[in-house]
């Protein structure tokens, strides 16, 4: 979703992990809600919910590839040895 503010243009991505329960529907208002939804069967012990959403915001434009990477890196984050 991308919107100005004050004359300057912002970009948000709204990443689903793939671990989170599928088939998700995509949701955006034209206000600036977004987000998704699912079905699921919950219980208490058996079978509780867990989920994985991050909301990357940026100043300036973002194109699809960049979206696409950014939400790669969520699903299978890079991993990082210091020496």
């Amino acid at each position: 979703m991308s919107f100005v503010v004050g004359g300057r243009r912002y970009t948000v991505a709204y990443l689903d992990n793939k671990n989170n329960p599928k088939e998700s529907r995509g949701s955006e208002r034209a206000y600036g809600r977004i987000g998704s939804y699912f079905v699921a069967d919950l219980t208490d012990t058996q079978k509780p919910l867990d989920v994985d959403y991050r909301l990357w915001i940026q100043a300036g434009e973002m194109t699809v590839d960049g979206c696409a990477a950014l939400d790669g890196d969520f699903d299978d984050p890079p991993i990082v040895t210091l020496k």
